[in-house]
């Protein structure tokens, strides 16, 4: 018995791993032992989690900016917005009072 497996074999997880792997017919245990190495290959590590924080901070930071800038064009009512947006695509001016139930 190799090294790796003798300390395995000591280790909680790895005997329910194993005791597990062990009921499964030849067809799991190739689906089981493809999600594993799935899992391995998503492992990020710490340079890279860092590296994806950064992305989304630099991004919340700019979406802070755009806000500010929205904030600051000081842009009519939504309705109004939307009543001359259908009124430029349809042609026709749509009155609060309609398409109330």
């Amino acid at each position: 018995m190799s090294i790796t497996v003798q300390n395995n074999a000591t280790n909680p997880m790895m005997q329910e791993a194993y005791n597990l792997l062990g009921q499964l017919n030849e067809h799991k245990i190739i689906v089981a032992i493809n999600l594993l190495k799935k899992l391995v290959e998503e492992d990020v590590s710490p340079e890279k989690e860092q590296e994806e924080l950064a992305q989304k901070r630099a991004a919340f930071a700019r979406l802070m900016e755009i806000r500010e800038e929205i904030a600051a064009a000081n842009l009519p009512p939504i309705d109004e917005i939307r009543r001359e947006a259908i009124e430029e695509k349809y042609g026709y001016m749509i009155h609060p009072t309609e398409n109330k139930v």
